[in-house]
Order: structure tokens, then C-alpha cells, then sequence
């Protein structure tokens, strides 16, 4: 390591380190504060149950009643539903009996519990409706409820929200309730100030209209576009990674023709947030936010046949069969998102949504198990996400899968599942998301391993600045934000704990 400091001017140098002191005070001021560490518990204190946490009832623009989901909910097995009615459709007459009408069917064996649906208008993706669980009533005031008395106005440019420290009052006036706080069908565009609690990265009424509306697009508007639910779906997974100039143009045409607007996905004043960034930057110490995902049906045909409650569903660990036990374990994270497969994931005793620390060159265990959702469906794809980027891929064409991988951790690090399985009976795909789970080294960043993060380990990125995977100075070690480029991100990262001695 030190033969390849001789080659570098003294000038270089002190450049480097100037450019570490100017980060690490900026960081310091601006970005800076330490995040709280879950304690990791033990998955055999738990059970796991299933809920749908997203559906309308004729309360609201739902066809079914509460009787209804309850019976649809129970013949899909799940354990409880969440139901959130649109608040601006609720009287308060109409909140209490559907409170009363949950009371009935709530017992030792399911839960039916009331929530509602902050909605306001921001173009055709609906980016600023927000689902409040566990808060009493809709009503900011006597008759009010939260976005009338703070409007998020129409615009349907859909360049993002007019007024979004708007949709922060809803979130903060939730929270004051003691509510927890859902951004539904968000489409890539949950921001930090907004302080929801979750993110809806499945929402299957969403899909199943993208799908239908890409199908049936001619051809001069680039279609039939095939899954393009799940692409546009998956914009709040992976922000912009499936986005390319076809699927721009034809989504701007097609709005254009039928709302007469318009809409460029991801434009610079509106640019997408994929899921994956906010567990980064919370990862890395720029920010304390952590949002954990859910997945629900959003389903409007709750009285029809084909009823889509329970079709995608969160399977939550809970200590307890309470609500205040469910509401715990969705805000924690102890919970997957699927439409199928049901995911078993812990990190040496560390559950979904927890953080595991590690001692120094201490390695860590990933134990996954993964069953499939019925006995005609294979597991065809299991991947491991490491901190955004695929780290590993299995393809077991089975019932379940089953890996214990042991691996060392050089810096702090998440790591979530993404499955899918194929139902040849039903010609049906199947897919499920787990929550992250975090692993923290004591401090990362000590590239030159002298037990200090120090110039030293400032130098090593500057050595490897600007440089890709297969560049002559490329420093895997180096590449601390992980994006596969040394920038000023990976000094950022270092500049957090320099000084620091461990």
C-alpha cells in the first residue's frame, strides 16, 4: 500500500486531505446525527401473520361491505385487514359505524380494524394518497379532515406535489395521534420531509390498471406494452433502473392523448426516489429516515366475486395476536411483502427490520428460508440484495429453498430478499420482498487497516478516484457508497467518523 503513495506529489496530497476536513464539517453541521440500533430478537419468539392493509368499502368507492372483506379476507387466509376507506367520503356518523362495524368481526382468531385514506390530487400516479392506521378518528377538527385543511392542490403536470410541506402536516398530525403512516402507490416519489412511517411498494389494484392500459396501447404509442403494472409498480423498488426512452415516450404520449397533459416520469423537478436509496443514505449516516415496505390490493371491488383483498398481502412477525402487536411489527419492519411465497429471513438472530452489530472481524450468517404458496409452485428465483445491488442469485425450481451463508462484513451493510415463483396451474407468477436487515461493523471505512480512520484511508479513495470496476486503480474497498464509482459519496462516507479508533 505505501509503494503506491511514492508516486504521488506532495500537492495531491494535501488536496486530498483538505477536501476530507471541508466534508467532514459540512457532514457534521448539515447531515449528520446517529441513528438508533433495533435490538435483535429471536425469530422463535414470534409467529407470523398475514394482513391486507389497503381496501374501500361502500363507505368510501369499495362495492363491499365490512362483511364482505372479512369473508373474502378469512377464505384467502389472512389473519387481519386493515380497512381505509377514503376520508374525504366519511362522515362522522360513517366513521363510527365502520369502527362498530370492525368491533364485530374482530375476535381471538382475526382482526378487522378501521384506518382511512388521506387522499388529495397529484396527477394520474396519485403519488400523495397516504394510509393512517391506528389513529381514532379522521377529523383534524369537528368536520375537517386532514387534506382539507391542508390541501394538496391538482396538478396534473404530475412534476410533484404543489404544495408538499402539505402532505408533511398529514403525516405529522397522524403521528401526534399516535397513528403510523402508509405512502401508497407512490411510484418512486416518497420524499425524506414527508416522515412516512411505510411505503406501499406493492399495490396490486395499481398494477393490474397499469397492465390493462399498457395492453391495450396502440402501436404509434410504443405498445402493447406487456407488464408495464409491474414496471411502473417497481419504480418505487427501483427508482429509475427500468426506465428507458421507449417506456418515457409512451407513457408521455399516451397521458398527452387521454388527459390532454403530458406526464414525464422522473423529470429533474421531480426525480425518483428508489426504495433502496433511503436504506443507503440511513446506512451511510446521511439521514435518520427509515421507512420499511408493505404490499396490499388497494381493492375497490371488495363486494364482487373476484375481490382482489388478500391476492397481496404483508406476513408480519408479532409476538401477540393484538393489534398493538401488528401495528409493532409493520412500523419495525418484521415483515415481507408478497402475492405468494412466504420468506423466513434473519442474520445471525437478527430479524427483518432489525440491526445486527457486529464485533470487529466478526462474520455474519444469512439463514433464508423460502416455501412456496402452494405445492404446484416452484421457488424459481431467489436474490439477495446487498446494499442495492444483486450480491447473490439462486434458481431452485422447487417447492422451498433453504441457504445458511456465512459471510464477512467489511462495512455496515443490508441485505434484503427478493423471490419468485411460478404456478403452472394457475399460469400465475408470484412474487415477495422482504425488509432489509442491517449489519453494522464497528467503523466503516478503515481501508488501510491500521485500526484508524485517518488521511490514510483518505488517500486510498483519492488513489482510487473517479474509477470504475476494471479501471487499472479500481478499489472495490474503496467504494464505500456503494454505486460502483469512486466519487465524493465514498470520501462523504469516510468523512463521518474520521478521527474515529476502534
Amino acid at each position: 500500500m505505501m509503494d503506491n503513495v511514492g508516486g504521488r506529489e506532495e500537492g495531491d496530497m494535501k488536496k486530498l486531505i483538505s477536501l476530507a476536513t471541508v466534508a467532514v464539517l459540512f457532514v457534521a453541521v448539515v447531515m449528520f446525527t446517529t441513528p438508533v440500533t433495533a435490538e435483535p430478537g429471536t425469530p422463535d419468539n414470534y409467529r407470523l401473520i398475514f394482513y391486507d392493509g389497503h381496501m374501500h368499502t361502500t363507505f368510501s368507492d369499495g362495492n363491499g361491505t365490512v362483511s364482505d372483506v372479512v369473508a373474502t379476507a378469512i377464505s384467502r387466509g389472512l389473519d387481519a385487514v386493515i380497512i381505509t376507506d377514503h376520508s374525504e367520503d366519511l362522515t362522522a356518523d360513517e366513521w363510527n359505524w365502520l369502527v362498530g362495524n370492525c368491533s364485530l368481526y374482530t375476535n381471538s382468531t382475526f382482526l378487522c380494524l378501521p384506518a382511512f385514506e388521506m387522499t388529495g390530487h397529484e396527477g394520474i400516479f396519485m403519488r400523495d394518497h397516504f394510509n393512517a392506521y391506528n389513529v381514532s378518528s379522521p377529523f383534524v377538527n369537528d368536520t375537517l379532515v386532514a387534506s382539507k385543511v391542508w390541501p394538496s392542490p391538482y396538478n396534473p403536470a404530475a412534476t410533484g406535489p404543489l404544495s408538499p410541506e402539505n402532505l408533511t402536516h398529514w403525516v405529522e398530525w397522524a403521528h401526534s395521534k399516535g397513528g403510523i403512516v402508509v405512502h401508497n402507490h407512490p411510484s418512486g416519489h416518497t420524499l425524506v420531509m414527508y416522515g412516512v412511517d411505510l411505503i406501499e411498494i406493492w399495490n396490486q389494484d395499481f398494477i393490474d390498471e397499469i397492465n390493462a392500459i399498457g395492453e391495450s396501447l396502440p402501436d404509434f404509442l410504443g405498445g402493447p406494452y406487456h407488464g408495464a403494472g409491474y414496471t411502473l409498480n417497481g419504480l418505487t423498488i427501483y427508482g429509475e433502473r427500468d426506465l428507458n426512452s421507449s417506456l418515457r415516450n409512451a407513457i408521455y404520449n399516451a397521458t398527452k392523448i387521454m388527459y390532454h397533459v403530458g406526464t414525464w416520469i422522473g423529470p429533474p423537478e421531480d426525480p425518483l426516489n428508489s426504495w433502496d436509496s433511503f436504506y443507503l443514505n440511513y446506512l451511510l449516516g446521511f439521514q435518520n429516515y427509515l421507512p420499511f415496505a408493505v404490499g396490499n390490493t388497494d381493492s375497490h371491488n371488495t363486494g364482487a366475486p373476484n375481490s382482489k383483498v388478500g391476492i397481496a398481502k404483508t406476513g408480519v412477525y408479532v409476538k401477540n395476536f393484538t393489534a398493538n402487536d401488528l401495528y409493532e411489527g409493520i412500523k419495525k419492519g418484521r415483515s415481507f411483502v408478497t402475492t405468494g411465497p412466504i420468506i423466513s429471513f434473519n442474520i445471525s438472530d437478527a430479524m427483518m427490520g432489525e440491526t445486527l452489530l457486529l464485533t470487529a472481524g466478526a462474520s455474519a450468517t444469512l439463514n433464508i428460508k423460502i416455501e412456496s404458496s402452494a405445492p404446484s409452485a416452484n421457488i424459481t428465483q431467489v436474490d439477495i440484495i446487498r446494499n442495492g445491488l444483486w450480491w447473490k442469485t439462486f434458481n431452485p425450481n422447487h417447492t422451498s429453498f433453504e441457504a445458511h451463508i456465512e459471510t464477512n462484513v467489511a462495512t455496515n451493510s443490508y441485505y434484503r430478499i427478493e423471490v419468485k415463483e411460478y404456478d403452472p396451474v394457475l399460469n400465475e407468477t408470484h412474487f415477495a420482498y422482504s425488509n432489509p436487515i442491517f449489519v453494522k461493523v464497528p467503523i466503516p471505512g478503515d481501508i488501510y487497516p491500521d485500526r484508524t480512520l485517518d488521511s490514510m484511508d483518505v488517500l486510498q479513495v483519492g488513489l482510487a478516484f473517479g474509477s470504475e470496476p476494471g479501471d487499472p486503480n479500481w478499489n472495490p474497498d474503496a467504494d464505500l457508497y456503494p454505486d460502483k464509482l469512486i466519487d465524493v459519496m465514498d470520501v462523504l462516507a469516510i468523512a463521518i467518523n474520521f478521527g474515529k479508533t476502534w
